[in-house]
Order: C-alpha cells, then structure tokens, then sequence
C-alpha cells in the first residue's frame, strides 16, 4: 500500500519491497541522504556559530556563512521530514510534520514582509544578539532569497501531507520542490560564476552552504512526492492526452524555428514591418499547421472515438452488473467500485478509493487464508471461494468471490477484478435446513435433557454465526429464571460475560430473558448498547457483544424456559429466524419436558431402588452402630452432603446423645450430650418438623455446636425429626461445608431416608414390631407403583382405568390357575406397570387419534423394551417384569419384542395379554368404537392357538361367563 507521499509502505509504515520495485527502494534511499544532509549541514552551521568558528558554516572565509536562523529551520525540516518517512502511521508524526510546515511558512513569510517594507527590525539579533559584518555584507541575517525558498518548501511540504488521490495538489508539490532545488543550483553557479545577482548579492546574499541544503532539501521533497508526480511527468506519460500533446510537439517547435528564422533572414532582404511580415508568416505557418493537426487528430479521434464507444458498453455492463465488481491497482489498494458494490456494502467510492479491501473482513476467515488468497493471484492464477464480510453497518453477509489478475501486453500484472455475488439468502437457507435436520436429529438421539439444551445450542450458534448462548430454566420455587447451561464460540475470551451468567438471575419482564418469558414471544435486539433494558449491558460492552436475541421454551402453553444467543457483530431484525426459533421452542419443550419427566422418573426408580438396598441391609441387623454405617453411607452418597450425624433422643432426661456420625473432620461430635433447650435440635423437637440452616454463621443462630461448626467449616444445615409410632426418638442432621438450598425432591428423598432410619431404630429397640412396619413400607412401595400406574392412565387419557381393570383380572386369573401369594404379587405389579415403557414413546404418537403410520409403529413397539430398561437395574421390581417386557408376545412366536413361542412366553404374560386384548377391545379408543362382549369373545377364540394360549383362554372364557371376573 501508498502512504500519502506516494511511497509503498508496510503495516509497520516503514517502506516495503511488496512488488519488488527496486526504483522505489533507490529513491527512499535517496529521500533520507538528502534530508540527512540537509539535517548534517544545519547543525555544522549552528555548530560554527558556536564555537566562533565560522569557516564551517561558510567552506570558505569569503564567503558569507549561513544564518543560524536559517540552520535552526533546515535541521527541523530535516528531522520532521525523515520522522514522516520512516514512521508515517504514527498521528504525532504527522502533527509534527504540519507543525514544521507551518513554522516553515511562516519564517519565510516574516523575513519576506521584513525586506519588503523595509523594516530595520532585526528578528535575528533579538534572539541571537548583535549582528555582524562579512565587509559591507551583514551575516547572521537570513537572505530575502533564502526566505522565498523556504516559503516555498515549506508550501510543498504541506501539500505532501495530502493522501494520494488529490493528484494536481501533489503535483503542484513536485512543482514547488522543484522550484526550491532550481533556486539552489542558480545560487551555486552565481558562486561559482562570480554572479552576485544570482545569489542575492545587491541585498542580503544567500550562504553558499544554504544553497546546497535547498538543493539537497528539493530533491529530497521531489523523491518523497513520488515520481509520478514530477513536473516533466506530463511530457513522457503514457496517457492518451499527453500522446496527442507529443504529437505536436515537433510541429509546435518546428513553426517556431522556421517562423524566427525566415524573420530575420526576410528583414535582412526585404524592409518590410518585422510585425506584418511575421503576422503573414503566422498566418502561413497556421494553415499548414492545421491541415497537418487535423489529419493527425482525424486519424487519432477516430480510434479514440472506437475506444470509447467500447469502454462505455464495458462501462455500462460492469456499473449496471447485478453482482459487485472491485478492480485494484497491483497492491490491493482499490481504484474501482461499481454501484453495486456500494448499495451492497454501504461505502461510497470517496471512502473506499486508495484503500484495500480487507476493510470488509468481518474477523471469521484466518491470516492464513488470505494469504494463500494474495500468493494465488500474485502468481497470476484465479482464485475463488466464499466469505463472511462485514457491510460499513456492521452487518454480515455472505458471498462468492472471483478474483482475476488483469495484465498488461509485457505480461505483468497490473490490476486485480473482483466480482462478488451476495450469497447472504442462500447461505441463511441452507444453515436454516442445516438446523432443523442437525436439532431434530439431537431431540431424537440424546439421552438426557441437559446433552439436548447442550447441543441444541451449540447447533444453533455454529449454524447462525452466535457467539454465546445460554439455556435458562424456570426456578417455581422463587419465580425466577437460572441459567443452566452456556455455551460459547472457542477461541473467544467472553469471560466476564459468562461469569455474570452463571451468577445472576432474572425475573419475569427484566431483561432480555425475563421479557421473553413475560411475553412469551421470541425478541429481537440488533445492538442491546442501546437498549436500556439490559442488566449485563458493561460485561457485554466489555466482551464485545452487540446482537441477541431470545425464543421461548413452551411446553403445553407454559414457558418452562428461555434460550438467548448473542454475537459480536449487529444482528439486523431477522423474522424468518424468529419465526423458525418459535417453532423450535414448542419442539424442544416438548422433549425436554418429556425427557424431564423421564429422567425424573428414573430418579424416583433409582431411590426406590436405594430405599430398598438400605431396608434390606438395615433388617439384617439389630445393632444400631451397623444400622448408622449403612444409613449414613447411602444418604452421603445420594444426598450429596458433607457430614452426617444421628441423635437419638431421651425423652426423660430432656437430652440428645450420639448415635453415629459420618463425614467429621474431628472426633468431639461423639462425646456430645446435648440439651434440647440450647441446640438446633431442640427447635426440631419443639416444632416436629424439619428445619434448614442456609448460613450457621448469621447472627442470631442459637446453636451449641457453634464452634464445631466452625472448626469443621459448615455453611449450611437441615435437620430432620425421626419419629416412629409418633413420638420423636430421634434427629437426622445434614451439614454442607458450602451455600445449599435443597430442592423438593432433595427433601422428599431425605425424609424416605429419615422414615426408613426411623423404621429400622424402632425396629432395633422394638423388634417385634418389625414385621408390621416392613409391611407397611412394602405398602408404600405398592402404593407408589400404582401412583405411576394411575400417572400413566393420566397421561393416556383415552385409557383411563385400563390399567386397574385390567390388573385385577389379571390376578383373579392366576389364582384361579393356582399361583402362589408371592407369585401373585408379582403379577399385581407387573400388571400396574405393563405400560411404563410408554414413557418412552413421544406424545404425537401415543396421542395421535388417527390409526399409526408403519414408522410410527416401529417405535411403538419398542415401548416393551424400554419397560425392560427401566425395571430390570431394580431388585424389586425384577420378577415383576414378565409382564411389561412380554405381554406383547404371541403364541405362535409372531409377538415382538423377542418372538417368543408358546410356553417359552410367562404364564403371568400369556393370562395378561388375552385380559389386556378383553379390555382393549371393550372400551372405546380414538380410532374406533368398542365392541360387544360377544363379538370380543369370538375375537379372542379367532385368535386362539395363534395369539392367546389355548389353556388359558379356556380359564378366561369360563370365568368371563360364569361373571367371576370382578372389574370394579
């Protein structure tokens, strides 16, 4: 690239070899010589002054030495003009190069207006002292040609601080270094002529030293302008009109030659009027000279005029080009822009003129591949590819790129066309499509709610150009929204933003995810510096980010939670993208409210399973040491908390003991006995209900294990009463060693626990009532499956009841057919559960009222496998699951999952899938009516020997007709 002298620089400002121009090299060489001169002579003057040695300032003793005001001013010009060289980026360079053009201009100016008014006032010798004489000629005082010189440098140097397009102020600069280095060689002959007119002699004469710096300072402001620009440029460019110009120059001259010469030689002969015979010599001399110009100009207008009728079709077709058109010089530097480029971009042709076109470059394409780019072209081959650009707006835009090197006859290149196609609704299709396909394959394959929202959001920043995105869930609880998961662009510091994040909260209306949950709708924000709205607004500022946007997460008409996604460019208003991120809100809450209720059923299932683990383990034991070890390791474990102790209770001497303790960092917890009137586990016994501590440090916190507490670190606390038969016996208490707040489940799950502890302590200090109390749980537990049975029901609303209809005449048939008591509980709660597996099955297609379609049966029948999944890590529930996992098998071994054939299948699946086809059949369903008892009798007997064991069809048609199958 130029800098405003016309010299090629770097990035660092220094003069670069880019295209290896070897001419441009030499003359910065010669730049810093001569102003390096100019700066060696200015001080070897000043230095004379000095040391009254004043030889040195003049080579020679009669000669008159140059002024020190004159050698204070070339050694500024000097210094200020290699600075400008050297470090032309730099704004306080080029401050001090205008300041010393003006000082420049100004002491000529002064010096001029002195000797033209004929002042006696001596600017010199105010601040130099008296001036002294070289004969009759003063010395120390500046030359009225030294002052017009240096108005005239000073003039041009101000003009090379122009930028390079304002061609004749640059001109006009080279003009004026010319003259000033002219003035130095015309006072150099008039010294080495014995001329004092030349060198200002009659009045102040110019220093011999003086004239050679101006003849160093000249050329060196000539080089700086550039070559380009140098007066006799006009005589050798290339142009069209400097070739007409030279085509006539030769006639010009020749007329003027011929005209002088036959003057002089016709008045020498004839006495006619040197006026009138020169007038006829004109008027000769023109007519010749016109039939001679116009054959010229006929012969060169005529392929002129064919040029330009050729440039205005290519003209037209690029200006009026429906893709933007770029043509640079051989360095990138633009020289050309059609119209469509500018109504695309936003620049006008004055503000992108003279610069390169990585003014575009949005930051997303790397070093390395316009590197590659610029190696590509400058070989003289094509390239092409795609780019993500920036408009003068901000705005991003995609688009093709072609870029061509333009030669000139000797091969070299000499420009660079680009033509770039707006590819910007294309691309936003395709990444849309990309998306839906990329989320709706997530929302199918992932297996928990937080890998959905995890990589929903990472799909829909990579497709969408998002820096930053965040999953927010609605907390109940406190009615606020939480962030649960962020993700963020690698290779992006956005700290400060994502650190806030994680930390704040928001409610309904404040910002940006509040005011899309109040509302309910997507919102748009093209640049949130100005939306006043906006809470994270100075860590957003500090990070960068600009664009954001935010949808919904609906499930069932309730915003569950919100996603927002910001950039760190301006996102103009994009209503397709609102609209496509609306849809996939209702999409993605349905699944993320399926996959919670799934994985929050799993949750339940896996206490269950834990609740079962520590009621077996804990009714193997009386010892309430072993019982403690037990309770304390599963709840540790399953509860996430720190410490565990359990205080039993002596209702007599009004105290709490030790029990058993887990997690301490010290042993003082065992030796405490503690009164029920000075501890947090008298306020438990007081109240018979659980009480949570968030901070053991505040103030008014009456505890008398304040000092444990702080000896073991504790931040938190929740106790929990252990009451059996209803009086308390004891107290459970969780310690957190960080900030806690428990959840409902937490709590539900830890007063399972505190019930089962409370169970097995009774049951050590009563065992003879342990049987009665396992019972009961065992109760608990039957009760819980027929909660999720019923839930089930709930869910499928056009079966409501099936499953306890079909249950009890499940159990009615297999003890008719001779199963025992233990057996026959297994079957009551494998019938209760026969559907679990449904939980799996997405809403569209257990709740579709038309018939299912051959794909959406494919995954209806996996509903047997995922009951397996489920039960089968569950001791409990293991020999329960005969039915749920084989009830759609077939007597002939078509059935599914497994295809299992006649008595391989469970006698508990083979009595349950004739009850469940009874009563299918029986009540109404969304796609048909219910039949009659008769026509379901002759259904099932059809189906005998194929679907339905011929044994037990007989037991199930002859208590179907002796009315012995209860339902009610």
């Amino acid at each position: 690239m130029k800098d405003e002298n016309g010299l090629p620089r770097n990035r660092s400002g220094t003069v670069s070899a880019e295209s290896n121009n070897h001419k441009t090299i030499v003359f910065c060489r010669i730049a810093y010589v001569c102003f390096g001169t100019q700066i060696g002579l200015g001080i070897m003057a000043l230095s004379g002054w000095a040391c009254n040695f004043k030889l040195i300032a003049s080579f020679r003793s009669d000669y008159i030495p140059m002024a020190q005001s004159t050698a204070i001013a070339f050694t500024v010009f000097g210094t200020s003009a290699v600075f400008l060289v050297f470090w032309h980026k730099y704004r306080h360079f080029k401050l001090f190069a205008l300041l010393t053009a003006v000082f420049t201009i100004l002491i000529g100016f002064f010096m001029l207006f002195r000797f033209s008014t004929g002042s006696i006032f001596c600017y010199e010798c105010l601040v130099f002292g008296k001036k002294d004489f070289l004969g009759m000629v003063p010395t120390g005082v500046m030359s009225p040609v030294t002052a017009s010189a240096f108005l005239l440098a000073g003039v041009s140097y101000l003009f090379t601080l122009f930028p390079v397009h304002r061609r004749h102020i640059k001109t006009a600069a080279s003009i004026l270094s010319a003259i000033v280095m002219i003035i130095g060689f015309v006072v150099i002959l008039g010294y080495l002529y014995g001329t004092p007119l030349l060198y200002g002699g009659t009045t102040v004469p110019m220093a011999l030293t003086t004239a050679i710096a101006f003849v160093f300072l000249g050329t060196g402001l000539m080089v700086s302008v550039g070559a380009q620009y140098w007066p006799f440029y006009l005589v050798v460019a290339p142009t069209t009109c400097i070739r007409i110009i030279r085509s006539f120059m030769p006639i010009i001259i020749t007329i003027v030659l011929v005209n002088g010469w036959l003057v002089a030689n016709v008045n020498r002969v004839f006495p006619l009027n040197p006026a009138f015979m020169s007038a006829l010599l004109c008027i000769v001399f023109l007519v010749l000279s016109s039939y001679s110009i116009s054959k010229i100009a006929r012969r060169l207008g005529n392929k002129i005029d064919r040029t330009e009728d050729n440039y205005k079709r290519v003209s037209f077709a690029v200006e009026q080009s429906p893709v933007s058109i770029i043509i640079t010089d051989s360095r990138g530097n633009i020289e050309y822009t059609n119209p469509k480029f500018r109504q695309l971009t936003g620049y006008t042709m004055e503000e992108v003129m003279g610069k390169n076109p990585c003014i575009l470059k949005s930051g997303e394409t790397t070093p390395e591949e316009y590197k590659r780019l610029w190696d590509t072209i400058t070989s003289g081959n094509d390239w092409s590819g795609r780019f993500h650009n920036k408009k003068k707006n901000g705005e991003l835009y995609w688009e093709d790129i072609l870029i061509s090197p333009v030669k000139n006859n000797d091969g070299k290149i000499v420009n660079f066309i680009a033509i770039n196609e707006d590819m910007t609704r294309k691309v936003e299709i395709e990444q849309r499509n990309q998306a839906q396909y990329a989320i709706a394959a997530i929302l199918v394959q992932a297996k928990s709610a937080e890998e959905i929202a995890s990589k929903v959001i990472q799909t829909l920043c990579e497709c969408f150009g998002w820096d930053f995105g965040t999953l927010w869930i609605v907390d109940r609880q406190e009615n606020v929204l939480r962030s649960k998961i962020n993700w963020q662009r690698p290779m992006l510091d956005l700290s400060a933003f994502e650190s806030i994040t994680q930390k704040i909260t928001f409610k309904s209306g404040t910002g940006l995810p509040g005011r899309v949950w109040a509302n309910g709708k997507p919102l748009w924000i093209m640049d949130f510096v100005e939306d006043k709205n906006f809470p994270r607004f100075k860590y957003a500022l500090k990070d960068g980010l600009h664009g954001a946007c935010g949808f919904p997460i609906v499930y069932e008409n309730n915003v569950i939670g919100v996603m927002d996604f910001f950039s760190r460019s301006i996102r103009p208003f994009d209503n397709d993208m609102l609209d496509m991120m609306d849809a996939l809100g209702h999409q993605i809450g349905m699944f993320l409210a399926r996959q919670q209720m799934y994985e929050q059923m799993e949750k339940q299932l896996n206490h269950i399973s834990v609740l079962m683990e520590i009621d077996r383990a804990i009714a193997s034991s009386l010892d309430l040491e072993v019982i403690g070890n037990i309770f304390a390791e599963k709840t540790i474990k399953h509860l996430q908390a720190d410490a565990i102790d359990i205080l039993l209770y002596n209702q007599y001497a009004q105290k709490f003991s030790f029990m058993y303790g887990s997690g301490f960092l010290k042993q003082k917890e065992k030796q405490l006995v503690l009164n029920s009137s000075t501890d947090l586990c008298g306020k438990i016994l007081l109240k018979d209900e659980p009480l949570f501590i968030p901070n053991l440090h505040d103030e008014g916190i009456i505890c008398a294990r304040s000092q444990l507490a702080q000896e073991e670190g504790f931040v938190s606390y929740y106790g929990i009463p252990i009451t059996a038969k209803g009086r308390l016996i004891g107290v459970v208490e969780f310690f957190f060693r960080r900030q806690f707040k428990p959840e409902s489940a937490w709590v539900d799950f830890a007063k399972s626990f505190s019930l089962q502890l409370a169970i097995a302590v009774d049951n050590a200090l009563l065992y003879e009532k342990s049987q009665r109390t396992q019972s009961e749980l065992l109760q608990a537990y039957n009760n819980t499956i027929e909660g999720w049975s019923y839930a089930l029901d709930l869910r499928d609303k056009e079966t409501e009841g099936h499953s306890r209809r079909v249950t009890l005449m499940t159990v009615q048939i297999a003890q008719h057919l001779g199963m025992d008591e233990e057996e026959i509980a297994h079957v009551y709660r494998g019938a209760l559960l026969h559907d679990i597996g449904k939980l799996g099955i997405p809403d569209n297609i257990l709740l579709k009222p038309s018939p299912l379609t051959e794909e959406e049966w494919v995954i209806m029948r996996k509903h047997p496998v995922y009951a397996y999944e489920m039960l089968s890590s569950i001791a409990y529930l293991k020999q329960a699951m005969d039915i749920p996992y084989c009830h759609h098998e077939r007597w002939d071994g078509a059935g599914y999952p497994r295809g299992l054939r006649e008595n391989q299948i469970p006698l508990a699946a083979r009595i349950f899938s004739i009850v469940d086809a009874y009563d299918a059949m029986l009540y109404d369903r969304p796609y048909r009516k219910g039949l009659s008892k008769e026509e379901i009798v002759d259904e099932i007997s059809s189906g005998t020997g194929k679907h339905y064991d011929p044994e037990v069809v007989k037991v199930f048609m002859k208590m179907l007709h002796e009315d012995r199958l209860e339902v009610s």
